[in-house]
C-alpha cells in the first residue's frame, strides 16, 4: 500500500496543490477528527458536564462524570500510543 505523505511550503499552504486537492484533504482531516475516539471523550467532557449542572445534577456526581471521561480520554490515548509503536515496529 502505497503511504500518504502531507509537505507543505513555507507559508504552510500543501504543495503542488489545486484548490480541488485542499478540499478533499479538509474532507480527510474532517472524517479523521470526527472519526477520533478521542475527540468524541473531550466533546463529552465539555458538553456533559455543562447539560448535567443545567439539569441541577448535584456537583460531586458532575465531578465524577467528568473524571470518568477525563480517565476515558486518557486511556484511549495510551491505546494509539501502544497501535502507533506497534505499526513503527512492523
Amino acid at each position: 500500500m502505497e503511504s500518504f505523505r502531507l509537505s507543505l511550503d513555507w507559508h504552510g499552504h500543501f504543495k503542488n496543490s489545486k484548490p480541488l486537492n485542499n478540499y478533499i484533504m479538509k474532507k480527510w482531516l474532517i472524517r479523521k477528527i470526527f472519526g477520533s475516539k478521542k475527540f468524541w471523550y473531550a466533546l463529552g467532557g465539555i458538553v456533559i458536564p455543562i447539560i448535567a449542572t443545567k439539569l441541577g445534577v448535584p456537583e460531586d456526581t458532575v465531578e465524577k462524570i467528568w473524571m470518568t471521561i477525563v480517565g476515558l480520554l486518557l486511556a484511549q490515548g495510551a491505546a494509539d500510543i501502544g497501535v502507533y509503536m506497534n505499526k513503527k515496529s512492523d
